[in-house]
């Protein structure tokens, strides 16, 4: 159930709505990094961040997620890193990988 609202920067302005707590996460050390490009991270505080966390949201996206992002749409997957070199290298930018 999409009960979680957020607020991003996307390419073409400002996205807003709500999200099921699965399609959420938590890490605050990937909010200024390429994966806020691709996915939704929030912080509402500890209590609310525990109910979500039993809600279904995650620390961070697993490595299957990313790879479906990237087979999704593999071309705006290498605009968003820049260069090829990140594209190529993109397990080296998510944390626990």
């Amino acid at each position: 159930m999409p009960i979680v609202p957020y607020d991003t920067q996307t390419d073409g302005g400002q996205s807003s709505g709500y999200l099921p707590p699965k399609q959420c996460y938590f890490s605050e050390e990937n909010k200024s990094g390429y994966l806020s490009k691709l996915f939704v991270f929030v912080d509402f505080g500890v209590t609310a961040n525990s109910f979500l966390a039993v809600c279904g949201a995650k620390r961070q996206p697993s490595v299957d997620e990313i790879a479906q992002i990237l087979l999704e749409d593999p071309d705006r997957f290498y605009a968003m890193t820049g260069c090829h070199v990140k594209y190529l290298n993109y397990p080296n930018w998510v944390s626990g990988v």
